[in-house]
């Protein structure tokens, strides 16, 4: 055999499992760091963030017009106070976190029916934002309102009352509410109810600008939402 023939066999042997060893190597690293681009925050994403999307932009870059407009971009916290009557004495409660709790019974099992619970509170408060956001808007460009503040009041009042979210955190409160007379067992007997909610919302930055350090608390916008008081109708005799 001749050398040059010896070296097209060899050639021909060899170089078709190494192109498939080198293509598999780039293929596998290619999607690792385009998961990591996608995956949420982490700590190897973090740490490695300024690499991802210098490998990322602009050629692999994401977007997410169509399978998730708007993907989760906020944190946030809902928080009830009861002003209890009895014989005619007020009684306020202090603010009773309701989602902090649920959180940490996820943190030990994802798959728990709490998941369901927090994603329904979520979707009523972000209910709740969106339909006050939207009022205020009306009410600043009609003027018998913007002119009036204790009618814009009552407007916004009513518009929120009637929102799905809001009778579903009335909803939630007396829920709540039950379980905090198990630990005050006289509240039961109380004569009337009012409960205020509170929702503290923690937005950070989009998905789509992800090289924004979302772990850094400074990058996020702080709001929160506090209602009137509302009668808790509960069949408390």
């Amino acid at each position: 055999m001749k050398p040059t023939s010896a070296f097209r066999f060899l050639l021909s042997k060899y170089s078709t499992p190494v192109l498939h060893t080198v293509l598999t190597l780039v293929l596998v690293g290619h999607f690792t760091v385009v998961a990591f681009s996608m995956l949420p925050a982490n700590p190897i994403s973090h740490q490695y963030k300024y690499q991802i999307q210098g490998y990322m932009n602009p050629w692999f870059s994401q977007t997410w017009n169509l399978f998730a407009p708007n993907p989760i971009a906020s944190n946030q916290r809902l928080l009830f106070q009861y002003q209890i009557f009895q014989k005619g004495e007020p009684r306020l409660s202090g603010w009773v976190d309701v989602v902090e709790p649920l959180t940490d019974l996820k943190k030990v099992s994802y798959w728990s029916p709490v998941q369901r619970v927090l994603k329904h509170i979520s979707a009523s408060t972000n209910e709740v934002i969106e339909t006050q956001n939207k009022a205020i808007k009306f009410a600043t460009r009609q003027d018998t309102l913007a002119q009036d503040t204790a009618k814009t009041r009552r407007f916004l009042r009513g518009v929120i009352a009637q929102s799905s979210g809001h009778r579903a955190i009335m909803q939630y409160s007396r829920h709540t509410f039950r379980r905090m007379c198990q630990a005050h067992p006289s509240w039961a007997g109380a004569d009337s109810v009012l409960v205020t909610y509170r929702v503290l919302n923690q937005e950070f930055p989009r998905f789509s600008k992800r090289e924004t350090d979302y772990f850094n608390e400074k990058n996020s916008r702080y709001s929160h939402l506090t209602s009137e008081a509302y009668p808790l109708r509960l069949a408390l005799r």
